[in-house]
């Protein structure tokens, strides 16, 4: 099921910038430079400081997969990105074309083009359930980490 998504190409100091492209113009996480980390979750995670320091801890060659969403947990996990010169890739639901299914069709484009996926996790979201239940399917690692982790 590959559809076409918004994405927000982000480098630091750069504006943003929306591209119509599926899965990065076709390219699978093997053959592409450096680490391709997706940091997802519940858009209320209270522990935003554990997302800043497991940003901090990112190897300079990582490029941050964020559902670009503009509060809480994907603000946060771009921003910090962006502080260190990473490079952010943001998808965006396109309800427009999906309509209820967009979160779906944004998380599966996320799981397929990243090397891992990060899970800060606080409760029940549907959309960061689907993207884990499905990168277990696809064999894309999963670190889940709750409010109180250290």
């Amino acid at each position: 099921m590959t559809k076409n998504t918004a994405i927000n190409f982000h480098n630091a100091g750069e504006d943003s910038e929306t591209h119509q492209a599926p899965c990065h113009q076709g390219h699978t996480p093997d053959d592409r430079i450096g680490t391709y980390v997706a940091i997802i979750g519940s858009p209320d995670f209270p522990n935003l400081d554990l997302v800043r320091r497991f940003v901090e801890s990112l190897s300079a060659a990582t490029t941050i997969v964020s559902r670009g969403v503009e509060c809480g947990l994907d603000r946060c996990t771009a921003a910090a990105a962006r502080a260190r010169g990473l490079h952010v890739i943001e998808y965006l639901p396109q309800s427009d074309l999906h309509g209820c299914d967009a979160g779906h069709f944004r998380d599966e484009q996320i799981v397929q083009c990243s090397h891992r996926i990060i899970i800060f996790w606080s409760g029940p979201s549907p959309d960061t359930r689907f993207a884990a239940s499905l990168a277990y399917e696809l064999g894309v690692p999963v670190d889940i980490r709750f409010p109180d982790s250290l």
